[in-house]
């Protein structure tokens, strides 16, 4: 399963992928006035999808690596699969996986793995503190 952003922008006659439009918009091919906010727009989808299937990807890594509820001891394991898959956005992954990238593709799985790793130490950090105060 490919985690890259393969979709396609409709530029004039042609469709470029999305990702050399992006390259062409920083670099300046498409600085006429008409096409900035439809370039911003599409800038703003492409980092959107991106940020899902990054998200897609760190929800994966973390079922893989957290003990299933049903393993013992039993109800740690349902804390930390609790407590991990509560919700939020997993920006902190994202970024690392982003930056371990090479030309937008992910290095066979390491970088997955690292930052499922973060994101459990972010998750620990949470719990660490809320339970440090609430003993005050």
């Amino acid at each position: 399963m490919s985690s890259e952003v393969t979709s396609s922008v409709q530029h004039g006659q042609r469709s470029v992928p999305a990702m050399q439009f992006a390259e062409r918009l920083i670099t300046g091919f498409c600085r006429s006035e008409a096409l900035h906010v439809p370039c911003l727009a599409i800038l703003a989808r492409m980092l959107t999808d991106r940020v899902r299937a990054r998200r897609s990807l760190t929800d994966a890594a973390l079922d893989r690596l957290i003990p299933l509820e049903t393993q013992h001891p039993l109800s740690i394991h349902k804390a930390m699969r609790h407590s991990v898959f509560a919700g939020g956005k997993r920006l902190r992954p994202v970024l690392c996986m982003e930056a371990g990238t090479d030309g937008g593709r992910l290095a066979a799985g390491r970088n997955r793995r690292t930052g499922a790793a973060v994101e459990m130490l972010h998750t620990y950090s949470l719990i660490h503190d809320g339970s440090s105060c609430a003993g005050q």
